[in-house]
């Protein structure tokens, strides 16, 4: 797979993942989610992978 066939597997798989994502914050907020990164300048939220670890914290 190359060229525009490449992108728009990648566009797919983006869509995919971005989806996933939202639907984990919007299910389980916080508690089980990491947030890196200040809300003001962006940041990037990913599903935590111990949700014992409080990664809220801005790191």
């Amino acid at each position: 797979m190359a060229g525009a066939a490449l992108k728009a597997y990648e566009d797919r798989m983006d869509a995919v993942i971005c989806a996933y994502v939202a639907a984990h914050v919007w299910r389980w907020g916080a508690r089980r989610n990491w947030t890196l990164g200040p809300a003001g300048s962006g940041s990037i939220v990913l599903p935590a992978l111990r949700p014992d670890i409080n990664r809220s914290d801005g790191l």
